[in-house]
């Protein structure tokens, strides 16, 4: 028989209603900063023509301006230029159109930016930081000068702009005075001195080296802590349960997210994301009349022979805000995924940020919905990153991830998505059953649960539990069957397009023992690249330097690996995978 997670009798004990009725209030539907919608669109110079210290002052003066339009619901605000960014392009025009707001002619550089804003009296000054020098990689967990976190946290309690040491004669000449010097200090100080002031909705995170998502950090008047460790934990334990991450902080992928998940916080891989504030603007989030994604057209399809196997892919990452912000949907890089010249060939599986998109840049999840093919799906991943059978662990309350999960369930409505993917640390362990079991409660139109588990992605082997509802549904939890990725060696469930396809033909030709058997999915990493080619040793390339003709990651690898697939094995759409597993119309 199959193994099942039943809810727990307790569902209909007078006990757990009362639970119920005490637990604390639902999260609030939406938690990212809105910002009203603007009397004018200012534009900047292209941030990418900037070296670091012009980067950071032109951010910081234009989070001063949203922060005073948010905190007076009127006024301005920049729309900071990037060169070569398609995505950021199509976001602003449909966002003009949208809000229909004057956008003030030409691009004014970064001293006009401050000379503008100085006369108004929204920059009274500047703080003074230091640039760090070292040699220490983007990211890397180690050593660095924190005074510019500092700085850019401080600007929206002291209506002051950051500025390095090397532009302070210049910040003169244009009539600023220094409000504070903080070279030497660090996010501690910071946090012992002005913690209080931040807002509790909202965590910042950012690399030092980094000028990008300054901007929002002093919109929305975020702490910032860019290392982990005990400021961190001390950072997000003052946080409302269910807020999210901004930005990306110091070192390793999974002891950044532990500690937040535990705290019931979302990472949201925003930093490298650019004007939130100009993109959240007017009426956004669940209050944004967004038209549903039309389920893909083999969604209700026959059901096939009886032995057919059926087979689904699922690109991974679609977490990540930034990514689909920047580089996912236009652009060169775009072309390896949504711009694949191929795409509709493949019914295919999408994970996307859709809670944090429609929020602040619903007009990404247009975009998506406008120019998708029949047989393309979309799939929530997880609504945020975090890793459910740890969320909420260091909180007193015990019902943070029903509460999370209502909120996204009202998402998934609004955008018309069935399907959810989640990144658990033990994906078969007790939590996890639990957290199935909360999804399966209080998202009543989820069809079904692909669950991968952080490391391997493949630890469930292609397992499928079921969550029984009493007198309501039983809802399928899918752990991934294989993953496409590079440089995964003997790996017996992960490995080249070819290698792949390979292990599915084996499962294929094995027989069915339950009906459960003829249903498989395939995570395909995102960042892997390879060649074409009929073996694995063939396919494999360098992935710091892969080169170019025929290489290929995301869309196009899986495209190679349905195309050696046997016979009796029918790729679909995640949809259709769940409504045939669940005999679903």
């Amino acid at each position: 028989m199959a193994l099942r997670f039943p809810v727990r009798q307790m569902l209909a004990s007078a006990g757990f209603l009362l639970a119920l009725q005490a637990s604390a209030a639902d999260f609030p539907r939406r938690y990212w900063p809105a910002f009203p919608r603007p009397d004018r669109i200012v534009a900047s110079v292209s941030h990418n023509s900037l070296n670091s210290a012009d980067g950071v002052l032109l951010h910081t003066v234009a989070g001063l301006v949203a922060y005073d339009t948010r905190a007076r619901n009127s006024g301005e605000l920049v729309w900071i230029g990037l060169t070569g960014a398609t995505s950021y392009d199509e976001w602003l025009e449909r966002c003009l159109a949208r809000l229909d707001v004057p956008r003030e002619p030409g691009e004014l550089g970064v001293w006009d930016l401050v000379d503008r804003y100085r006369d108004r009296g929204i920059i009274r000054g500047y703080i003074l930081y230091a640039q760090e020098r070292g040699e220490r990689p983007l990211y890397a967990l180690a050593a660095a000068d924190e005074s510019v976190n500092v700085a850019t946290a401080l600007c929206p309690l002291l209506y002051a702009v950051a500025l390095d040491e090397s532009l302070e004669a210049q910040a003169r000449e244009h009539g600023l005075e220094r409000v504070l010097d903080v070279r030497g200090k660090d996010e501690r100080w910071l946090w012992d001195t002005y913690g209080s002031r931040f807002t509790t909705s909202l965590l910042a995170r950012q690399d030092p080296k980094s000028f990008v998502v300054r901007s929002e950090i002093a919109a929305y008047r975020a702490m910032v802590v860019s290392d982990t460790g005990p400021l961190y934990e001390d950072a997000l334990a003052r946080l409302h349960p269910g807020s999210p991450i901004l930005g990306w902080g110091l070192g390793l992928e999974d002891a950044q997210t532990r500690p937040s998940s535990q705290y019931a916080c979302i990472q949201t891989a925003t930093n490298w994301c650019v004007n939130l504030p100009v993109l959240s603007a007017g009426e956004t989030g669940l209050d944004y009349r967004f038209q549903p994604f039309v389920p893909p057209a083999d969604a209700q399809a026959d059901p096939g022979a009886a032995d057919t196997r059926y087979v689904t892919f699922v690109l991974s990452d679609g977490d990540n805000v930034q990514w689909l912000m920047l580089n996912f949907c236009k652009g060169e890089e775009a072309r390896q995924y949504w711009a694949c010249p191929e795409r509709g060939r493949l019914p295919f599986g999408w994970t996307i940020p859709a809670m944090d998109l429609l929020q602040v840049c619903p007009y990404t999840l247009d975009y998506l919905r406008d120019t998708a093919s029949p047989r393309d799906d979309v799939v929530l991943l997880s609504g945020g990153y975090y890793y459910p059978d740890e969320f909420g662990q260091r909180r007193t309350e015990t019902d943070l991830l029903a509460r999370h999960a209502r909120r996204l369930g009202a998402y998934m409505g609004a955008c018309g998505i069935t399907s959810l993917l989640v990144n658990l640390q033990d994906w078969d362990g007790e939590t996890a059953q639990r957290a199935y079991e909360t999804y399966a409660r209080e998202i009543p139109a989820l069809k079904g649960i692909f669950a991968i588990q952080y490391a391997p992605y493949t630890a469930g082997a292609g397992a499928i539990r079921w969550v029984d509802l009493p007198g309501q549904r039983r809802l399928p939890v899918i752990s991934a069957r294989n993953a496409i990725w590079a440089g995964r060696g003997d790996d017996p469930r992960e490995g080249t397009p070819s290698r792949v396809a390979a292990m599915l033909n084996a499962w294929a030709a094995q027989p069915v023992e339950r009906d459960e058997d003829r249903f498989a999915w395939v995570i395909v990493h995102c960042w892997s690249w390879f060649r074409p080619g009929q073996t694995p040793a063939a396919e494999e390339v360098d992935q710091a330097a892969p080169g170019s003709g025929d290489v290929a990651r995301g869309y196009r690898p899986a495209l190679w690996c349905s195309a050696g697939l046997a016979p009796n094995i029918r790729v679909v759409t995640p949809t259709a995978l769940l409504n045939r597993l669940t005999r679903q119309p």
